[in-house]
């Protein structure tokens, strides 16, 4: 985990994601994950900021491939690459509707465990102030010491 700039965002976090064989389940903990940036922008800070572009972008678009392309929502059918998936979006009102609705519940759910662990956030947040960058043993260390069941 970094808050070392890196083009338009404000830091970064790299995790294990491998979404070859994701269940939809599993791409909801993913985006809860990435959008958990945000979360702790808005709670810990007062707002967000537009850092987290890059992660309202790979949720989208992992949620439009799940719903668009994998069957894994209300059809099976295979309606675009995951390359042109994205066009979905423009000329479909109710996949972006559902899209962006599961996206409003991941974002709820990951303020809902920032908010839980406020001071474990916040402990983090100071320790990437003074480092810049934790390892994922740092990060580990901090988080672990009371998780978020399912989660962490």
């Amino acid at each position: 985990m970094s808050i070392v700039q890196v083009g338009g965002s404000g830091g970064r976090t790299i995790a294990d994601s491998d979404v070859g064989l994701a269940t939809l389940a599993d791409l909801d903990r993913i985006g809860t994950i990435s959008l958990g940036g945000r979360a702790a922008e808005v709670l810990l800070l007062g707002a967000p900021s537009a850092g987290a572009v890059g992660d309202l972008a790979k949720v989208t678009g992992l949620l439009l491939s799940a719903h668009g392309t994998a069957g894994l929502g209300d059809s099976l059918l295979h309606r675009a690459s995951e390359r042109d998936a994205h066009v979905l979006l423009n000329v479909d009102p109710k996949l972006r509707r559902t899209i962006d609705a599961r996206l409003q519940r991941l974002y709820a759910t990951a303020l809902a465990i920032i908010e839980a662990q406020r001071s474990r956030t916040k402990q983090i947040a100071e320790a990437l102030l003074r480092r810049r960058f934790l390892s994922h043993d740092e990060v580990q260390a901090l988080a672990h010491r009371n998780p978020v069941e399912g989660f962490l």
